[in-house]
């Protein structure tokens, strides 16, 4: 029955993120309909065959350190998506800003005969597929069967996704003022970080730890060992390596383009000024808890190391204790005088065995 549920779990999240690729790609179809737009719609090919393998090869379980379904699902989507941004800004340039508000798009058009009775500005159009986006891989991780992520990770990762999901979102808020409207240079600028921050979901990154203690008696070349080796998996951990990756895909690339955005276009809005006081506050806090949790590791070693000779040295003194005793028992008892049995003794063996 769970083997069913999680095969019934990963078809439809998986059907939900077809239907949303394809979405774009029709919309990116009816800025000029060209056909050659629906070359975009490969990735949605190679989705299709992820699933079929997933489903059939490995019953429907995700892998633990990162997800192929949102990496086919973000390189069908993206690209659709940018057309759309840049079609929004060649018509933010070429029209005026009371005119370009207030536009209205046609219906979806047809295709193969086929149309959608949904009359919604082009703008409008653009907001709803980038924000399904980050809907549909929230819902869609939480929906997806775990695998080997346990319940605790998973409700953490949920967590995390949400976060980012609010910063990526807060990014395009630099597209509302007119001097990065006008450059081409920045609003290309943003969309690539834009799908470099994307790219984080796919990963799954989890800042879980065990908080039993086990206790161990290593010897002096254990110990040294065991030290060294715990020294060098102070930078491997996973939550460092989370920490690392948001910095590197969202905060400080972020934090670049906002910083970049005051200082070349004088832009002092209160939007700019908070989400960049957000980016400086996060960054610093994210470079506290890199240096807390090495400082952490490190002494959790020097810990395990005193331990550790404690253990040997009680061991060492245990034994001192131990090897003159058991040499005095055994002198004693060399030194005892052994008596041969008596002659009635032997007799009544003998006799005994006789009448055997």
């Amino acid at each position: 029955m769970v083997l069913v549920i999680d095969i019934l779990k990963a078809s439809v999240v998986r059907i939900f993120l077809l239907i949303h690729s394809f979405l774009a790609v029709w919309r990116a179809y009816s800025l000029n309909e060209d056909s050659q737009m629906w070359w975009l719609a490969i990735a949605d090919v190679a989705l299709f065959f992820e699933g079929l393998f997933t489903i059939t090869c490995r019953k429907g379980l995700e892998y633990k350190w990162f997800c192929p379904c949102f990496f086919f699902y973000l390189c069908g989507t993206i690209p659709s998506i940018w057309l759309l941004e840049l079609d929004r800004r060649d018509r933010y340039v070429e029209v005026d800003n009371t005119l370009n508000s207030t536009l209205t798009g046609p219906q979806l058009t047809q295709i193969y005969g086929v149309s959608i009775p949904v009359d919604l500005p082009p703008d409008t159009w653009v907001v709803v597929i980038e924000q399904l986006l980050l809907y549909f891989m929230i819902i869609g991780r939480w929906l997806l069967p775990r695998g080997k992520i346990s319940r605790n990770e998973l409700s953490q990762l949920l967590f995390v996704f949400i976060g980012m999901a609010s910063d990526i979102t807060e990014l395009f808020t630099l597209f509302d003022e007119q001097e990065v409207r006008e450059s081409e240079k920045l609003t290309y600028a943003i969309l690539i970080i834009w799908t470099i921050s994307l790219l984080q979901f796919c990963f799954v990154l989890t800042a879980t730890k065990s908080t039993k203690k086990t206790r161990v008696v290593l010897s002096n070349l254990d110990a040294d060992d065991a030290h060294s080796g715990n020294r060098c998996s102070a930078c491997v951990t996973s939550e460092i390596w989370s920490i690392l990756v948001a910095m590197c895909m969202q905060d400080v690339p972020f934090l670049v383009v906002r910083m970049y955005s005051i200082v070349k276009f004088k832009l002092i809005t209160y939007s700019i000024i908070f989400f960049t006081a957000k980016n400086v506050l996060v960054t610093m806090l994210l470079l506290y808890r890199l240096v807390v949790i090495c400082e952490h590791k490190g002494q959790d070693d020097d810990e395990l190391e005193e331990n550790v000779e404690v253990v040997i040295d009680d061991a060492k003194q245990q034994s001192q204790r131990e090897i003159p005793a058991i040499t005095k028992s055994y002198n004693g008892v060399s030194k005892r005088k052994v008596h041969p049995p008596k002659k009635g003794h032997l007799y009544r063996y003998a006799s005994k065995l006789g009448s055997l």
